[in-house]
């Protein structure tokens, strides 16, 4: 009995392994098994990439060449790489894309799965794809594929060009090749086919050639352009690169290494056109203005030359002999008319200023609201404005008389445009100045009455100073161009403002959702104002100035001693050369102690304009406008310094700053800013590696001296 229990279990467990033993499950002639799906092979090899196979599965009478393929194991040779293609497998193709094995299960009329192993065995070297990113001179070039250590020097090239080996193993070679000749200024082909001789290469693998003169700029950094490059800008194609260009006319700056930098004749502004590759000139492109150049402000012209007489205005004023008390009548010139008017000294305020009004004049808003206002800046003025003057101008207080010993701030009705001026002259050797302000400003805020009070009463200071630097025997003591007047004139009255507000100057302020209110709005003005006028003053300038100052600050100087080297430099001008051919310390002599030996102006110009364009919108420490938030970014587009400009590679540019002169066709722009005046443009250029014809035109004809410079920020 025992024996016949043995053979019945080894016929079940030769049964049982029987059907094991068959790849496509129990054969179909076993009674009560359900029938198997069978292939007509086992294994695919593979050869070559690119090569394909295809599976025939049965079952019963039914056949496929076309069964379902899914991946269930795989072995890469080339982690990066896989074996076989996915598109093609999805079609029931079995299609090599590189080398190694694969395990497929394979499914058809609704069977359990079978089984088939793959293997992409190459009779030839194999490369497979190569590092991403443009290459040319000096670069490293990565190959990945099989039994590349058997391929031989001079068998790789690239768009014709042999590779240079330099290192690697049988999965990797490391190659260079050179930079593309580059004779125009046109994109042209920088994608080229790499190819292999006793070596099989897919379609499609590419290498991104750099041409020679392009620039690559990693995030963050700046180049100045050399005069080549300038011509014809070649961008690196670089994913993701967007970039600001900068330019700047540079002809006063040059003259100012010599002489007083002086004041442009001709149109009152350059032009600068930007065309990408395959843009044409257009034919009507922008033209510079045919005004002349703004003539210095009305308290520059009013300046009276060393030894002069006071005008007739002024005479009264300028010689008074005793001091202003409150409620003192007295007579002066009306300075809109050429007639007398009576003014009566409203307040005297500590350090010997003086408010004084025109007796029988309306004023915006009523007088009293005016005079109110007025009063509260001036005391905040004499409290603390007239401090700082003392530390970043001159220690000397100015005055209108040697016998009043007091600064007059007389106000008077005029309707014409003047918010207010000052008027200096020499009298009997010693400068006196009158601050003049225009009863029909309207002045919504103290605020706004400090920011107009103390840039006029700067004026006054700034005489001082020239008078107190005049070298010995010079004929004249005025200093600096509009520029260094107006700018270093509206940074005061910015710099009390902000004081009075209690805002850090570099605390990156949020000036676009302030510059509407009536409070904050003098503050917010320096960033809503400023554009490619610095050669005029004003805002524009202001903001250079505090550029300046706040990277001397960054650098160790207190803010005291910052604004002091930039106010009293940018008055003794660029390299200390004044007006009056007297010669002072001069802006780049301050600040290069702590900014660098090699600081000059037009680079500084054109740091600061880049500064302002990529604001907040940069990683970089250098491009950064540490006082305002989005420097170039206003509630509106002719609010902040936006671009004028966007460019676009491969696609079309367009406008974005609406106030500045400017136009756009195609994918290029033509840009106009004011004489001596940075601008710049922005170019989206994203991987494509554009091509950028750079060209700056004076009235018409070429003008060499244009500065550009360009930063990448993404």
């Amino acid at each position: 009995m025992r024996r016949s229990l043995s053979a019945l279990c080894l016929g079940i467990a030769a049964s049982l392994l029987a059907g094991c033993g068959n790849p496509a499950g129990p054969s179909s002639d076993d009674a009560g098994s359900a029938p198997s799906l069978r292939l007509d092979r086992a294994s695919v090899v593979l050869e070559a990439l690119g090569d394909s196979a295809a599976l025939t599965a049965s079952l019963g009478g039914q056949s496929t060449r076309t069964p379902a393929l899914s991946l269930r194991t795989e072995a890469r040779h080339l982690a990066e790489a896989a074996v076989l293609n996915a598109a093609a497998l999805s079609r029931g193709v079995i299609l090599a894309s590189a080398p190694g094995s694969v395990t497929l299960q394979v499914t058809a009329f609704g069977s359990a799965p079978a089984l088939v192993t793959v293997q992409v065995r190459p009779r030839r070297p194999v490369i497979v794809a190569v590092s991403a990113g443009a290459v040319g001179d000096g670069d490293t070039l990565r190959l990945r594929g099989y039994r590349m250590d058997a391929l031989a020097a001079g068998s790789v090239t690239v768009g014709g060009t042999p590779v240079q080996l330099v290192g690697g193993d049988s999965a990797t070679l490391l190659v260079t090749l050179p930079s593309l000749a580059a004779p125009d200024c046109s994109a042209g082909a920088t994608r080229q086919p790499l190819q292999g001789q006793g070596a099989d290469v897919p379609a499609g693998v590419e290498v991104l050639r750099r041409r020679r003169g392009d620039v690559k700029l990693a995030v963050g950094q700046a180049l100045q352009l050399t005069p080549r490059a300038a011509h014809c800008l070649l961008l690196a194609p670089q994913p993701g690169a967007r970039y600001a260009l900068a330019f700047v006319d540079t002809r006063q700056t040059a003259r100012a290494q010599s002489g007083f930098e002086g004041y442009l004749n001709g149109p009152a502004r350059y032009t600068v056109t930007v065309r990408g590759d395959g843009t044409a000139a257009r034919a009507s492109s922008l033209a510079p203005s045919s005004s002349r150049s703004r003539a210095p402000e009305r308290m520059r012209s009013s300046l009276s030359g060393a030894g002069a007489e006071p005008t007739d205005r002024d005479a009264r004023v300028f010689a008074r002999s005793t001091p202003w008390r409150v409620g003192d009548r007295f007579r002066a010139m009306d300075p809109s008319v050429d007639t007398l008017l009576t003014a009566k000294v409203i307040a005297v305020y500590e350090g010997g200023l003086v408010l004084a009004a025109a007796e029988g004049q309306a004023a915006h808003g009523g007088v009293d609201s005016w005079l109110a206002r007025a009063d509260s800046a001036l005391r905040f003025f004499a409290a603390e404005g007239a401090g700082v003057f003392r530390r970043v101008i001159t220690p000397n207080p100015p005055t209108t008389s040697a016998g009043s010993g007091q600064l007059l701030v007389l106000a008077a009705r005029d309707n014409s445009a003047y918010m207010g001026f000052s008027e200096s002259a020499e009298v009997a050797g010693r400068v006196h100045s009158v601050t003049h302000l225009n009863l029909a400003t309207p002045l919504p805020s103290s605020a706004s009455a400090l920011r107009l009070i103390s840039h006029e009463i700067a004026h006054a200071w700034q005489a001082q100073y020239a008078a107190d630097t005049r070298p010995a025997g010079a004929h004249e003591w005025q200093t600096g161009a509009t520029w260094s007047i107006e700018g270093t004139a509206d940074l005061l009255g910015w710099w009390l403002v902000g004081r009075y507000l209690g805002i850090e100057p570099n605390s990156n302020w949020d000036w676009a959702r302030a510059v509407e209110q009536p409070a904050s709005a003098p503050y917010a003005l320096l960033a809503a104002s400023t554009r490619d006028n610095f050669s005029q003053g004003y805002a524009s300038a202001a903001s250079f100035c505090l550029d300046l100052a706040t990277r001397m600050v960054r650098e160790g100087a207190t803010w005291d001693a910052a604004l002091a080297s930039v106010v009293r430099g940018s008055l003794d001008g660029w390299y200390g050369y004044s007006a009056s051919g007297a010669r002072r310390e001069g802006l780049a002599a301050r600040v290069r102690p702590l900014l660098g030996a090699g600081w000059e102006p037009g680079s500084a110009l054109l740091t600061w304009a880049l500064s302002q364009a990529v604001d907040d919108a940069s990683t970089s420490d250098v491009f950064q406008n540490r006082a305002f938030l989005s420097a170039s970014s206003g509630p509106n587009p002719t609010q902040g310094w936006g671009a004028p400009a966007v460019l676009r590679t491969g696609g079309a540019a367009t406008r974005v700053n609406y106030g500045a002169v400017a136009e756009v066709w195609d994918n290029a722009a033509s840009v106009s800013p004011v004489s001596s005046s940075p601008n710049y443009v922005l170019i989206d250029d994203d991987g494509q590696g554009g091509a950028y014809s750079l060209a700056a035109a004076w009235n018409g004809a070429p003008l060499p001296s244009v500065a550009w410079a360009l930063v990448r920020y993404k």
